[in-house]
């Protein structure tokens, strides 16, 4: 799939920067149920090209809105986005091999979602680092 700006009018949009699939909505919420049909209905209806893929995804998603610090749980909308997208952009949400969400400050709700297919991991090294640092420690 070549690379395109955002697509879709509503709530939903997508954008495809090479191997970067971004998808943005508003209404940042965890109940998975009603986002999977949410996000179902878009991918039908305005992003027909999608299919769900093997292979490892890295995704980043930043969830954006006021006072998110104490309303949502970070780890609340991760599943649900992931449940979200089981079936459009990959089989099975075990896919995602790495996975970082962060809550930003804004005036308007939104959550924004940088996925992208992934080579399979290796362990950073960073935790090489740390695993070393921490067995040379008395």
């Amino acid at each position: 799939m070549s690379d395109h700006g955002w697509r879709g009018s509503g709530r939903f949009r997508v954008a495809r920067l090479g191997a970067v699939l971004l998808v943005r909505f508003g209404n940042v919420s965890t109940k998975k149920t009603r986002l999977k049909a949410d996000i179902g209905a878009f991918f039908r209806k305005e992003y027909r090209a999608m299919r769900p893929s093997f292979g490892p995804y890295r995704v980043h998603i930043w969830m954006e809105g006021p006072n998110l610090t104490r309303r949502i749980d970070a780890d609340n909308i991760a599943k649900a986005c992931l449940d979200a997208l089981t079936g459009i952009v990959w089989r099975d949400d075990s896919q995602v091999t790495s996975l970082a969400v962060e809550k930003v400050e804004a005036e308007t709700e939104a959550v924004s979602l940088k996925i992208e297919k992934c080579k399979h991991p290796t362990p950073p090294d960073e935790l090489h680092h740390l695993l070393a640092t921490a067995d040379g420690l008395p």
